[in-house]
């Protein structure tokens, strides 16, 4: 498509409007991306949350002086979980991580095109996804999240016969609220409530030849109408 543009009317600019699913549930992945992250997760969402948050104090993104809040309390402590329970829940993560490299490697490919026909500098795009971590998975997440719409019930042994499938056709999948936790950090909760936080996303342009401080920071606030 921008090649096309680029080649047919090179003079004039061009828009694109990238909207993937990912990574919006259901987190769907071929198997041989999720098991690129093969036990990157089995230390759980509290050892994640807190390496989430050194390395946002590292980048800037949050002050030096913030606390992280502690653990929802809806959230089980991930040493307090059965073996299964840990291998199911660590799986969920991989799938979930997996589904975003395949998606990053996709886009990657546009950022390839723009640089090959010269544009990649010249070219304003700006990165920003439509709400915060979610948790429609439910406490123990979920083979189909419409079961959460629906109100069914679900147990960890119906989640565990999915164990080697998840992410896959058969799945309609979701992780557990332990991840949502973790992917809102530093919040305290979720999305959905604006009481403990969670309805925040991270706004990432790039203009190397309009933006003289490339990697540079900004504090205030800004809305999706906005851009």
């Amino acid at each position: 498509m921008i090649l096309d543009a680029h080649v047919n009317a090179p003079e004039k600019p061009f828009f694109m409007y990238y909207a993937t699913g990912c990574a919006h549930a259901p987190h769907h992945v071929a198997k041989e991306w999720a098991d690129r992250y093969a036990g990157r997760f089995d230390d759980g969402w509290d050892a994640y949350r807190e390496q989430v948050f050194a390395r946002q104090k590292e980048l800037g993104i949050v002050p030096g002086y913030a606390e992280l809040p502690p653990r929802d309390p809806d959230v089980p402590e991930w040493g307090t979980l059965s073996e299964e329970e840990r291998r199911l829940y660590a799986r969920f993560m991989e799938v979930y991580a997996g589904f975003v490299s395949f998606t990053d490697h996709h886009f990657g490919r546009i950022l390839d095109t723009l640089e090959e026909i010269g544009e990649l500098d010249n070219t304003i795009i700006m990165v920003l996804s439509d709400n915060g971590a979610s948790a429609e998975g439910g406490p123990q997440g979920s083979t189909n999240e419409m079961l959460f719409f629906n109100k069914a019930p679900e147990t960890l042994e119906d989640n565990l016969r999915h164990y080697e499938n998840w992410g896959g056709p058969d799945t309609f999948p979701h992780y557990s609220w332990g991840w949502t936790n973790a992917g809102a950090t530093p919040f305290r909760r979720w999305k959905r409530e604006t009481y403990r936080g969670g309805i925040s996303d991270p706004f990432i342009v790039s203009w190397p030849f309009g933006i003289s401080d490339g990697g540079g920071l900004r504090s205030q606030f800004c809305h999706a109408i906005d851009v």
